[in-house]
Parts: C-alpha cells; sequence; structure tokens
C-alpha cells in the first residue's frame, strides 16, 4: 500500500472526480468548460468542502498556463494597495493562453503558541483548537465596548515570520507581521483595527482591564514559526489569554472591495476573476452583480459514505458496514479528516476500529460509536469523560446532534435527544464546570438509549 497521503492521492483532478452536491452546478460548469473561458465566479460556503478544488480544477480543464493565473490570499493582502498593485501588474501582461484570458484566484495570524480566551472562562493555546470546527470564545463587541460570547474556527495554519509586540503594562503577544489588532483613536475615541507591520511605538492598543488602551513599548522579531488563522462570527475579534483583543482577517477590506470592482470593469476583457469566501454577506452588493455566484453545501452522509467507500475500494481495503459507519458517525461531515483517520486505521489491508488503550486522540469516537450499537452506555460515557477535552465540548456536542439515532429510532427518542443536547450547549456557555455539565448530559442521554433498548 502506498504511503501517500489519501487525502491528496484522491483530490479530485476531472469533474467526474469531483463530487458533486448540485446537479445544476454540474451541468453550468460542463457549459462554461465547453465555451473555453469562465465568467467571474463567486463561490461561497462552510470551509473545506471543496470550494478551492473546484476553483483550480476549472483552471486544470481549461489548460490554462500558471502564468496566466494569480492567486491573491484576500486574507492577507486586505488593503487597496496590495490588491491595485498586483491586478493591476498581472492584468496589464499579455495572456499565455490561446484564450487571450488571465485569471485571478482570490482564495494573519497568531502564533500557534499563544492563548485565547474561551467562553468558559478558560484559556485554550491555539495549537490545541481543531480545525474548521465550532468553539466558543469570548470576543470584543467593538460599537459597545462589552466583552461577548462568540464562536470561533481555525482556518487555516502556516509557518511565517512572527514578531513579539510588547507593552508599557508587561503584557506581551506573538503575531506575524500582517495580523490586525484594534487601536483607539485618542481623538474621536473610535476602535479602529491596523496590522502589526503599522504599529509604532507610543501607538495605544486596546486591552482588557481596569485601563481600555496600553501603550506600545517595542516590537521585536522573534524568527520563523508556525501561526493559527482564526476567524469569529459574530465581532469577528477574539481575546488573547493577557486579555489583548486582536481582530481576525476573514476577509477583504470594504475600500478593497469597491477598488476591485472598478478593476473588474477596467480589465473585463482581459481578465476574470474567481472568488472563494465562507459568507456571502460579507460581500458588497456591487460586486455580487458582478460575479456569477455558487454557494456550495456539505455532502449528504450518504454521499460522504459512498466517497469513503470508493476511497477504501481504490486502495484494497477491506471493511464491514459496522465499522464503516462508525467512521462515517465520527468525522461527518469532514471528508480530509475522514479520509485522515481511515488511512490511519487501516491495518492489514482491513479498515479496524480503535483497539484498547488507544483512545487517546480524537478517534474514541469511534469507539464511542461501537459501545453505543452495542448497548454499552456506562463504558462510552467514560471514554468520553475521560478523552474529550474541554475546548473539545462544543464539536463534541455537534457529534452528538449529528448522531440523534444512537439515542432511539423513533422521531420522539431524537427529539428528546436534542433538546438534551440545546439545553447542555446553552449551559456551557454559562456555568463553571463544563466537565459536570457534559457528564449530565450523558446521563440523560443514555438514560433514552436505555430506555429504547428495553421497550
Amino acid at each position: 500500500m502506498s504511503v501517500d497521503l489519501w487525502t491528496e492521492r484522491y483530490r479530485p483532478r476531472t469533474l467526474n472526480e469531483y463530487v458533486w452536491r448540485d446537479h445544476n452546478m454540474r451541468t453550468k460548469v460542463e457549459e462554461m468548460i465547453a465555451e473555453g473561458a469562465l465568467p467571474n465566479l463567486l463561490f461561497s460556503g462552510p470551509p473545506g468542502i471543496g470550494k478551492t478544488t473546484m476553483a483550480k480544477l476549472l483552471l486544470r480543464m481549461l489548460n490554462i498556463p500558471n502564468g496566466d493565473i494569480l492567486t491573491i490570499n484576500a486574507s492577507r493582502e486586505r488593503k487597496i494597495e496590495d490588491i491595485q498593485d498586483r491586478i493591476g501588474g498581472f492584468s496589464n501582461t499579455w495572456a499565455l493562453g490561446d484564450s487571450g484570458i488571465k485569471y485571478i484566484l482570490l482564495d494573519e495570524c497568531l502564533a500557534k503558541s499563544e492563548k485565547i480566551r474561551m467562553a468558559d472562562g478558560a484559556s485554550c493555546a491555539l495549537s490545541d483548537l481543531e480545525d474548521f470546527v465550532p468553539h466558543n470564545v469570548k470576543s470584543f463587541n467593538m460599537v459597545t465596548g462589552e466583552i461577548e460570547d462568540d464562536v470561533a474556527y481555525v482556518i487555516s495554519r502556516k509557518e511565517d515570520v512572527v514578531f513579539e509586540i510588547e507593552l508599557k503594562d508587561g503584557r506581551t503577544v506573538l503575531a506575524s507581521n500582517n495580523h490586525p489588532f484594534l487601536l483607539l483613536d485618542g481623538e474621536t475615541g473610535a476602535v479602529f483595527q491596523r496590522n502589526l507591520r503599522d504599529i509604532k511605538e507610543g501607538n495605544y492598543i486596546v486591552v482588557m482591564g481596569d485601563v481600555p488602551t496600553a501603550e506600545v513599548r517595542g516590537i521585536h522579531l522573534v524568527g520563523r514559526q508556525d501561526v493559527v488563522n482564526l476567524n469569529v462570527e459574530r465581532n469577528h475579534t477574539f481575546i488573547t489569554e493577557n486579555g489583548i483583543p486582536s481582530h481576525n482577517c476573514d476577509s477583504i477590506s470594504m475600500p478593497a472591495q469597491k477598488m476591485l470592482r472598478a478593476d473588474m470593469e477596467t480589465y473585463a476583457d482581459i481578465t476574470r476573476i474567481i472568488a472563494t469566501c465562507n459568507y456571502r454577506q460579507r460581500i458588497i452588493p456591487a460586486l455580487h452583480s458582478r460575479f456569477q455566484e455558487f454557494q456550495f453545501q456539505t455532502l449528504s452522509t450518504d454521499e460522504f459514505t459512498v466517497r469513503l467507500v470508493e476511497v477504501l475500494e481504490a486502495e484494497n481495503v477491506a471493511f464491514d458496514y459496522d465499522t464503516l459507519l462508525a467512521f462515517v458517525k465520527a468525522t461527518y461531515p469532514d471528508m480530509r479528516k475522514c479520509l485522515n483517520l481511515a488511512q490511519q486505521k487501516t491495518v492489514g489491508g482491513r479498515l479496524t476500529l480503535p483497539g484498547q488503550g488507544e483512545e487517546s486522540t480524537k478517534d474514541y469516537l469511534l469507539s464511542v460509536v461501537d459501545l453505543f450499537k452495542n448497548n454499552k452506555f456506562m463504558e462510552a460515557r467514560r471514554i468520553i469523560l475521560e478523552q474529550a477535552q474541554v475546548e473539545e465540548y462544543p464539536e463534541l456536542y455537534r457529534f452528538l446532534y449529528k448522531n440523534l439515532e444512537l439515542f432511539g429510532d423513533t422521531q420522539d427518542r431524537k427529539d428528546d435527544a436534542l433538546l438534551i443536547i440545546r439545553n447542555a450547549l446553552y449551559k456551557h456557555a454559562l456555568i463553571t464546570d463544563v466537565e459536570i455539565n457534559l457528564a449530565a448530559t450523558l446521563v440523560e442521554l443514555t438514560r433514552i438509549a436505555e430506555v429504547e433498548t428495553t421497550t
């Protein structure tokens, strides 16, 4: 068996390999490829469901030369001058391909050792947050100045040059040069964001505590480190462990979007833009009207299962239905996570569940599913409480929500389980001891399942 990662080996490279959620989208994509050129496209939807893969697949199917493709990380290059300089310089050169069209793909970070404040009051290192799953955090409302509960997602990890920003009150934070912080305008009292590279000694950064701001004492080069990019849903800010609010970097700034609109008109005959975003509502209306939009959705559980089966069969991996179902339940809708875990747990050409003592990683959910199916409720509860980390609890509640059938086959039982999970998730952000809350929730859920097995 090859040691190549399955996630890379089975990345779609043709239209037939891509797992389509929408038949009409496939028909439209085929029409665009037949025409030999693409319009301006906007792909929106949750992280990790194939938006960038589709963009790159389209360019590959059209045989667009690499020299005719410009990729811009819209999370990093948000300033007007950043985008304008790159788009203008790129669009004013001759296209290499036969179509005469060039394409722009609009597809930063704190050091991974930095800790942020979670909704329960605890602190968690960014390195310990799982990618693309919801985490309950504290955020800063820039309008009211209040600290509020919010939901954050890790959307990228990479290596970058890291600096230490030192405040006169002794606080420090590690961040990349393009990471935005919140500053206070001394004259108007307004809070605004500024990237670290534009912050100077003597600037005043917003902090939590008895004083609203702290003066910057110095900024020092640390070196290259792993960094993490975090997106926060509502307030788009999060708070580090030492009380420094920080703005996430999820989209192009509004002035830059307006500039992009003008460039789309200026270079309409020679340049096309393919933009991807998680939240289409953050794109200004003037851009919406200039794009053809496609909204991406997650696969159904059946489609997800079929894709896993296709990969296992291609790898000549034997499996039984119960084990396959356990993998789907434990990882849906994250196909990347599913394939990585399946490759890890393929032993001797067969897909296996974790053995005794192997539940130290997040694949303990595979064991939990198997135990629930075999009515071993007490053991399932024990594994969850022993293995789940506090920062994983919101993800765990979502896992339970996605698998309501574990607690009963009837709709009434599933509805009862849903209400219990909803109540637990609400209390999670309010109470002091979230572990007791989880333990009590598991007791309530397993009682439903136990009743189901005796009726």
